[in-house]
């Protein structure tokens, strides 16, 4: 995106521009008095950080656990990932491209509405981008350019609403900067792949129709600010402020301690057995030829899988870990025998620490097939390992087989 030529300041507007600043009264909302595109931009810039620290911004399980926008989650329940994911950026290039986009808009956007009005045009049109990407897409979208995108439609909607109170070279200069400005982004679209063009011009409708409806300070005096636009930037706050809470409650209990967060329940397809799970975890559930089996994760660094098989394989698999030196042990939990096994295997060529549960299903239960189910927990890491040992005791805790047990 280029920069946009305002030329000599004769051009910009012949009405409002030229009283003094003094003249238009003190600013009546308090975030008139912060300035807005510096605190996006920290915000952008401390979330890469995360990003980064996490594993890198290339991981979408990285971007998922610090809230995308995720289809299967928001569908489940998760709507502030429809704001917390215009805040994310996918790589180094894409924060430096929508960086740099949005300082340069923004700048404009804050001279001509006010920094509450770029406020409550950025988060509006940004989450409905959001809200478009989701309805339109399956996969996992990230990134600012649905509000910067709002920015665009809201300064074309501007620069055609009130054509006859600008000088005609301003409007010119400026509608044709604008026009170069959506070119390079249409070009940069249709040439690259992975850009949410459903985000894109939901984002720039949006800010259009907004131009239509939000007064310019530029033109109408920044001095006070009608009761119902400071009544909608609080709503448009108090969104921002729940929307990021809500992201630091699943992050904590999907990445720090998600054995003690919240649960969901799940049952197997045999209907053998139900599980309670972490509630922000995500499930796979399958079946092959010879066993089922579930798999749940944060997508980042923690995740239980869990296979339901027959007693001659899961043995076989209890006597290739003892064979191959891997510490074992045995006992009773709630009258069923349950053997552990942990250590250091291989796996896609890396040495990666593993824990494992093997839990007898009582006939009972499953009357002469002797079934067991096989819980394992994979770290790659020490601290990782014993997070996931926290996570598999508490799985097994919850494990409750049909034959009434508890484990």
């Amino acid at each position: 995106m280029s920069e946009i030529e305002l030329g000599p300041d004769q051009y910009r507007v012949e009405e409002e521009m030229s009283r003094p600043e003094a003249q238009r009264g003190p600013a009546t909302c308090l975030l008139e008095r912060v300035d807005m595109v510096l605190a996006f931009m920290i915000g952008f810039g401390v979330l890469f950080v995360i990003e980064l620290l996490l594993g890198g911004a290339e991981k979408p399980g990285v971007l998922i656990a610090l809230g995308g926008n995720y289809a299967p989650f928001v569908e489940r329940g998760e709507v502030w990932r429809l704001v917390t994911a215009n805040f994310l950026h996918g790589n180094m290039m894409h924060i430096i491209v929508n960086g740099y986009s949005f300082w340069i808009l923004g700048r404009f956007v804050e001279r001509v509405y006010g920094r509450s009005r770029l406020t409550l045009v950025f988060v509006l049109t940004a989450i409905l981008s959001a809200l478009a990407s989701w309805l339109a897409n399956a996969s996992l979208s990230v990134g600012a350019s649905g509000g910067i995108t709002g920015f665009l439609g809201l300064l074309a909607a501007f620069t055609l609403h009130y054509r006859d109170r600008l000088d005609p070279r301003f409007r010119r200069s400026f509608l044709s900067n604008l026009a170069l400005i959506i070119g390079i982004n249409i070009v940069i679209g249709v040439s690259y792949s992975g850009i949410d063009h459903w985000a894109h011009l939901a984002g720039f409708v949006a800010g259009f129709a907004l131009g239509y409806c939000v007064r310019p300070v530029i033109l109408f005096g920044g001095g006070t600010t009608p009761g119902r636009i400071r009544l909608i930037v609080r709503l448009t706050g108090f969104v921002l402020v729940a929307a990021f809470v809500a992201q630091l409650y699943a992050f904590i209990f999907s990445v720090v301690i998600p054995e003690k967060g919240p649960a969901r329940i799940l049952s197997d397809a045999g209907g053998r057995f139900t599980l309670a799970y972490p509630a922000f975890f995500s499930v796979e559930q399958g079946q092959d030829e010879e066993s089922g089996f579930i798999r749940i994760g944060n997508n980042l660094n923690r995740t239980i899988a869990l296979q339901v098989t027959e007693r001659e394989y899961a043995l076989r698999v209890i006597e290739g870990f003892r064979a191959s030196g891997i510490e074992a042990d045995e006992g009773l939990v709630n009258g069923y025998r349950v053997i552990r096994v942990r250590g250091p295997v291989t796996v896609q060529g890396r040495r990666v620490l593993l824990r494992m549960a093997l839990i007898e299903s009582p006939a009972s239960a499953t009357p002469g097939a002797g079934e067991w189910v096989i819980l394992k927990s994979i770290g790659r890491s020490q601290s990782a390992d014993e997070a996931g040992g926290r996570l598999l005791e508490a799985t097994l805790r919850s494990l409750v087989f049909s034959g009434g047990g508890v484990i």
